[in-house]
């Protein structure tokens, strides 16, 4: 698929530079990395998922479709 507009029928157009070219040019970031800790897994034998929304602590079942042939 192309998308094209008429550059004559634009106010104004805008040429954005690369990341790569940005970093080539002012270096990385200083500010230092945090390291963000794993995710808990989940329990796959579990038939419940447990839900906090707003505080309130919900279940939602875990529906089985059961009709197909494994």
């Amino acid at each position: 698929m192309n998308i094209s507009f008429p550059e004559s029928d634009l106010e104004s157009t805008f040429e954005y530079p690369s990341e790569s070219s940005m970093l080539a040019e002012y270096g990385p970031a200083d500010e230092p990395e945090v390291p963000v800790p794993p995710l808990a897994q989940p329990e796959e034998d579990e038939e419940e998922e447990s839900v906090l929304l707003g505080g309130i602590l919900r279940r939602k079942a875990l529906i089985v479709d059961e009709s197909c042939k494994r």
